[in-house]
């Protein structure tokens, strides 16, 4: 926390509001503004990301949200979850995170790719990040008195980061509905890092 606020990325209730109203847009550019600010770039390894991910949940949702990593839900593991602890509270999280790699390697040489291959391997990271958390069912783990989930796709390329949300509120029948779908788009600037 203290690092965060020392190196002014950002104010660590703006992060809070951002992933309490459902604003992928808005977390992508508080995350790559941080991610810019530390000294190692931490590659393509994708349990890196995830560490660093699951200690800004847990610091920013701690007291008020049970936060966990590789939590058995449904019919895998959620890379991180926060569910409210409080039947007062309605909203929980999912999270699925995913990394692709900067470069290819052919014939045991690496080579970087183009910003228009980054963009197609993000863009397929983000939808495969939520169909996974659909597919495996992760929502199973959400408790009764929640009644609204975020659920967020967060895919990393070195010190880049893409976020797509999808909310779901459950019916009366006790089923979810989906009621805002994934609208960011990748943009080839934002890959170049302009």
């Amino acid at each position: 926390m203290g690092y965060l606020t020392s190196k002014k990325v950002t104010s660590l209730s703006d992060v809070y509001d951002t992933i309490i109203g459902g604003d992928a847009e808005g977390f992508q550019r508080q995350f790559i503004a941080f991610l810019r600010a530390l000294y190692c770039t931490p590659h393509h390894k994708e349990e890196v990301h995830q560490a660093l991910c699951y200690m800004l949940i847990f610091m920013l949702f701690g007291k008020e949200y049970d936060v966990r990593m590789e939590q058995d839900a449904g019919h895998g593991r959620s890379d991180i979850t926060a569910h409210p602890s409080s039947p007062h509270r309605f909203l929980a999280l999912i999270f699925e995170i995913k990394a692709v790699a900067s470069h290819s390697t052919r014939n045991g040489k690496q080579s970087p790719k183009t910003a228009g291959h980054i963009n197609k391997d993000l863009e397929k990271a983000k939808s495969e990040a939520l169909t996974q958390i659909a597919e495996r069912r992760y929502r199973e783990r959400v408790p009764r008195h929640a009644t609204k989930v975020h659920e967020y796709a967060f895919v990393f390329c070195e010190k880049f980061c893409v976020a797509a949300v999808r909310t779901f509120k459950r019916n009366t029948t006790e089923d979810w509905q989906q009621v805002t779908a994934d609208t960011t788009v990748v943009s080839e600037c934002m890959v170049d890092g302009t």
